[in-house]
């Protein structure tokens, strides 16, 4: 089920990209009506933009319905996966005995909640899924650029040599070579920051709860400044 779920919203992306490029298309006309003083062509565009818009607007609504149905059957199933085998054969209590790895209970609740939030551009799968999607945005508006380029040529040692697939490709390239260079060296040093935000987080949970549920002694001793 959730592989289908997922083709889905591969599909439901290409849709919306889809309706990206007639929206484009749409503009295109419009104004050129407008510049032309057609109408006749003029009225004809305001129906076809109500056409564009409500495809839109279904897209976005199956979009979301579908992701957070895909996120909630993924974390409900490897939520359950990793459950098994954390009390499997007593795991649990030597986890936390031998200090493995600390607030494990958190982790399976935060982690796997992260991982499968579709929608979340951080998580593992909203990044394989937002990959699905770029490929096809890619795809779509290529076309596009490839109808509206000019031949690239560059001169090298006296000849003159002309790139395939037009001028507007090439820069889209440097820009999102460049780009992606950019934000990976901006972005690294914030990967170990995210992990301790995380383990602070957790250890702030389980003091909490420690907290909750020894409130009574706590509170007849008088000892909450050092909790």
């Amino acid at each position: 089920m959730a592989w289908l779920l997922l083709i889905a919203y591969a599909a439901i992306s290409f849709g919306g990209v889809y309706t990206f490029i007639l929206s484009n298309h749409w503009q295109r006309d419009f104004f050129d009506s407008i510049e032309q003083r057609q109408s006749s062509l003029f009225v004809t565009l305001i129906f076809t933009f109500l056409m564009i818009a409500a495809l839109q607007v279904a897209f976005i609504v199956a979009n979301n319905l579908v992701s957070w149905t895909l996120s909630m059957r993924w974390r409900n199933w490897l939520t359950n996966w990793y459950m098994d085998r954390w009390f499997a054969r007593d795991r649990f209590y030597e986890i936390e005995r031998l200090r493995i790895i600390d607030n494990p209970d958190q982790r399976i609740a935060e982690d796997i909640k992260n991982f499968t939030l579709v929608t979340q551009g951080n998580s593992l799968v909203g990044i394989a899924v937002g990959i699905i999607g770029s490929l096809i945005s890619a795809v779509s508006f290529g076309y596009i650029l490839l109808q509206t380029s000019n031949a690239l040529v560059l001169p090298v040692a006296g000849y003159r040599i002309t790139l395939p697939g037009g001028d507007l490709i090439w820069f889209s390239i440097v820009y999102v070579l460049f780009g992606s260079v950019v934000i990976t060296w901006i972005g690294r040093p914030f990967i170990r920051r995210r992990m301790r935000e995380q383990h602070y987080e957790a250890d702030f949970r389980t003091n909490l709860i420690h907290v909750r549920r020894n409130g009574e002694q706590i509170a007849f001793s008088r000892t909450q400044n050092m909790e």
